[in-house]
């Protein structure tokens, strides 16, 4: 499977579950039954939309452009809301109509959108991070060693990692840090550490 597949799939994961939990928002019944149904439901409405988009465009380069872009439309549909012509007014009649575009315009959800693009834009680039994390330890077990060539011949008690097995536990986190390449020659060690 290659990135984009990988990262497609994880979106797909994350939007089965806010799907069903931003409708949960919208029908939530019990106490503070209006800031869920409203402005947390918001909330997850930018996260819905940012991951359709990322989706789309599972592209690393993505990850700011869609938070900005799913604000601005969003925010014009809110803007929207005040106008009420026969054809929205006709949409907004059923349930996801109204879910989707609303039925009033609202001063305070425009602070829910921005955290909301705030939340998927740190969302995606978690997605994003592990799947450079997940691919560097995955190629860890993808290691062999090869001759240093030198001048026609080979060098004496000499090799080159093309991928060192050696991982390094690094912060907070505890990312792997894979030494790479790595150089003996005549039992030294000499290596570059590469940090994503």
């Amino acid at each position: 499977m290659n990135r984009s597949n990988q990262i497609r799939s994880r979106i797909i994961l994350w939007l089965a579950l806010i799907t069903p939990l931003g409708f949960l928002f919208k029908l939530y019944p019990g106490p503070g039954h209006l800031w869920f149904n409203n402005y947390g439901a918001g909330l997850l409405y930018e996260l819905f939309w940012i991951l359709v988009v990322a989706a789309l465009l599972p592209r690393r380069a993505a990850i700011h452009s869609i938070p900005i872009w799913v604000l601005v439309i969003t925010s014009a549909l809110e803007v929207l809301q005040l106008w009420h012509p026969w054809l929205l007014e006709e949409i907004r009649a059923y349930f996801l109509g109204r879910t989707l575009i609303g039925t009033y315009f609202n001063w305070w959800d425009f602070p829910h959108y921005v955290v909301g693009c705030w939340l998927g834009w740190l969302l995606l680039k978690q997605i994003h991070r592990s799947m450079i994390i997940n691919n560097t330890t995955l190629l860890l077990y993808n290691c062999y060693h090869f001759p240093l060539q030198h001048a026609g011949g080979r060098v004496a008690n000499a090799h080159v990692d093309k991928l060192s097995p050696m991982v390094i536990p690094f912060g907070q986190n505890h990312q792997l840090i894979p030494i790479v390449p790595s150089l003996t020659v005549g039992g030294r060690f000499f290596g570059t550490l590469l940090f994503n």
